[in-house]
This record gives C-alpha cells, structure tokens and sequence, in this order.
C-alpha cells in the first residue's frame, strides 16, 4: 500500500445515502464528503479519487468504483472532484460521473457493517489511502425489504476469501468465508452455493435473524438423495488426516441463535461433537443432508425448532439427538449403524414420519421424558436392544389409520415402555421375531 507523506488527512462531514432510480433497478447511491489537506494546506483543485467498499478489516471487497476490482487492491479507475479549500463531495455510485460503477443495493443486504476506503491524489504526488475507512450508515435503506435475492459463491478449489463471494468467478474459497458475508438482520433470500469439494472448517453460524417470508439457504449437492449410492459431493469435514480420520474440530455445522436458515445436500464427517448442532435457534431445516462418524450426526438442543427431510445419520455414536425442550419433525430420515441408538430425545417433542431407525447398537429410538407422534410408515428393527424405548414419563402416539409401523427382529423387544411411560395405539406396528412389548411397573400401552 503506498503511502504519502503529502497528504496528510481527511475529514469527514456526512455520508448520506439516498436511493435513486426506479425500485426494480435496485440501484443507490450516496454522497461522501469530507476535508484534505496536502502538505499541511487544504487543498484546492482537481481531486482524483478511487474508493471500494469493504469489511471493517479491509479483507473482503464488495464494490470498487472501477467495477472490476474486487480483490482488496486499488482500483484502476479515477474519479474527479473539484475540492475547495480542502472541502470535497462526492456521489458513490453515481454513473453519470466518470470513472463511476453502479451500486446494487442488495450488497447492503449482505454483511452488517460496509466501510468505505478512499485514495487520493493531487496530481502531482501518488494515490495514498485516507485513514480511517469510513462506515456507511443508513439503517432505513439497510432494513428495507423489498431488494433482489443475493447468491453467495463458494469454491474450495478456485475460490479465494480475498473474492467478493458475488460472482461464480470471484468465489469465496472457504464456506466460513460465504458466511461471513451474511448479515446478523438477513432481508432477503440469501442462497450461499457451494462447488463440490471437501471443506476442512467448522462451519459456524451466530445470531443470524432472517425475515418471517425470506430464508438463508446454504446449498450444496441438490441431486443427492437417501437413495443415491454415493455420497453428497459436498463434505464439511472435522478431520485434517484422511489417512486416520482423526478428528481435529468438535462440529461440522454450528448453528447458534439463529432463524429461518436451510442446509441441503451436505454431509458432515468425522467430528467429534456433532456432525450439524442447532442451540437455541428456530425455523432450521436440513434437507439430503448426511452425517457420518461424528459424536451425535445431528444434535439439537436448548428450545430450537427444527424440521428434517430425508436426512442419514449413519455410523456415528448416535443419529439424531434432540434434548431440552425443543420441537422436531423428521421426514423420512435414516439413522443407521450408529454405535447406540438412531435418534434420542429428552424432555422434548419429536414427530417421526415415515423414518427408518433401524441395525443401532442399543435402540432404534429412546425417549426419555418426551411425546412422541409417529405418522406415515416407520421400521424400528433390527436394533441390538429394543425398536422403541420409552422412560420418564414419556407418551408415544401412533397415528392409527395414518400410521403402519414395524418393530421387527431387534435384540429383545419391539417396544419397551418404563418410568410411568405410555403408549396408545400401537397396533399399527408389526412385531416379528421379537417379544412384542415389555411394559415395566407404571407404565402403560392402550
């Protein structure tokens, strides 16, 4: 970065920022202006100017005034201002000025803070950046709900984090890196698209609010399904050793406080914790999602909401997890070969609908302290233990006419009922080559 010792410093009065154009163009602008001096003087004269709109840490760039330097570099093109006694003022975005790329609105739509970086020059002495970058600031325009759908780019081949994300050819190299572009307040879709590959990261999301009618969507391999023969091409992985799949990181995907965001066709490998942890968050689902030999493949907790469809939870320690007052529907999901159960819950509500938990060490499902409604058609077998595991006070509803259920060949019973726990209707379930059902004092089955 070249640095001047002419150009001493910059003031800066206001940033205004004001849309212009019709509201389908999506095109804004704002005025920036400020104070220079050069050697000590206000200048007074012809300014040449560049400007890119960045992260607060300079390290991403969304928007240069040449249009094309989206690499944290200095732009190619000038743009000139008459500055008097130091005083100067600027339209950013303004196409009617030469040397003056368009500015979207959507790109205040995607990261909380943009922060605008200034080089100037006199003429006679070389372009110096002025410090500080400067913040843009306009919560009306920021909040305003009616700007296009953003699609974030992730490459873990071609991309680099240093790229703007905005386009296929300027993607971001890590997913972390797509992320980060995502505002916490999210007013429109925002679709992050991920290029095949295996992504060593945790990935994590914080605090993220999305609008009631819009969604985050983090897209990896939309052709894969629980029938595909191989896995998703997209692989988030908690290992750095594929010779040892020793794992390094607890979490593929950490989910935290969090509204309305979708993850489709991503499997989460060798992680230590959980394969996708969701913790006080809501409106979360997970769609051709795969999580493979992690603590807990799916993990949720802490009074979040989440939904499931044809989701695989397959040779973990445990499927899928769900604990602490929370509400989640899975849709024909597999939890298989995991070393002791396909899916446990605690003191929450769950709606299995035509899922399959079945060849687990120990259960197929245990429910402690929980409700449980199951629809559509479900197999339970094959477990080392039982098919069904209820305790604590848990109720388990089989939907009579809309259920048909299988609690077949597992180690020693169907379905076990203990801790004053009940079940109702579970006569939509088959019991072959296992004691139908084992109910302990308390308990119950109607």
């Amino acid at each position: 970065m070249k640095r001047n010792r002419w150009i001493r410093n910059v003031w800066v009065f206001g940033m205004l920022m004001a849309c212009v154009g019709s509201v389908a163009a999506q095109q804004v602008e704002f005025n920036y202006n400020g104070r220079v001096r050069v050697g000590g003087q206000p200048f007074s004269g012809e300014g040449r100017f560049k400007f890119s709109l960045l992260t607060q840490d300079g390290e991403y760039t969304y928007w240069a005034n040449d249009g094309v330097t989206l690499d944290g570099t200095e732009p190619t093109s000038v743009v000139t201002a008459q500055c008097t006694e130091g005083f100067f003022s600027v339209d950013i975005g303004d196409t009617s000025t030469t040397g003056m790329a368009a500015l979207d609105a959507s790109l205040f739509n995607i990261t909380d803070h943009v922060f605008l970086r200034t080089w100037f020059s006199d003429g006679v002495h070389g372009f110096e950046v002025l410090q500080p970058d400067r913040r843009v600031v306009n919560p009306a325009l920021l909040a305003q709900e009616s700007y296009d759908d953003v699609t974030i780019y992730v490459d873990g081949l071609a991309g680099d984090d240093r790229h703007s994300g905005l386009r296929p050819d300027k993607a971001k190299k890590t997913i972390n890196g797509g992320v980060k572009l995502v505002p916490r307040r999210v007013s429109s879709n925002v679709t992050v698209r991920i290029a095949p590959g295996v992504y060593r990261e945790q990935v994590n999301l914080y605090g993220i609010t999305t609008h009631p009618e819009k969604m985050l969507r983090i897209i990896g391999d939309e052709t894969w399904t629980t029938n595909s023969l191989s896995d998703p091409s997209v692989v988030v992985t908690g290992t750095d050793d594929d010779a040892t799949s020793t794992p390094v990181r607890p979490m593929g995907f950490m989910i935290q406080d969090c509204s309305r965001v979708e993850i489709i066709g991503i499997m989460a490998s060798y992680c230590a914790t959980a394969g996708f942890r969701v913790v006080q968050s809501n409106t979360i689902e997970l769609r051709s999602c795969k999580a493979f030999k992690a603590g807990s493949g799916f993990h949720i907790s802490m009074q979040s909401s989440a939904t499931f469809y044809d989701c695989v939870a397959l040779n973990n320690v445990a499927g899928f997890a769900v604990e602490m007052q929370c509400s989640v529907w899975l849709y024909n999901c597999r939890g298989r070969n995991n070393s002791s159960y396909g899916l446990a819950t605690d003191s929450s509500f769950v709606f299995p609908y035509y899922s399959e938990m079945t060849h687990n060490t120990w259960y197929g499902i245990t429910a402690a302290a929980s409700r449980m409604n199951f629809k559509g058609t479900g197999n339970y077998s094959n477990n080392g233990y039982a098919g069904i595991d209820a305790f604590l006070h848990s109720s388990l509803f089989f939907s009579g006419t809309e259920y048909a259920g299988h609690l077949d060949n597992n180690g020693v019973c169907g379905l076990r009922l203990r801790g004053q726990s009940i079940s109702f209707n579970q006569g939509g379930n088959t019991f072959v080559g296992n004691t139908p059902i084992v109910i302990e004092t308390g308990s119950g089955a109607y």
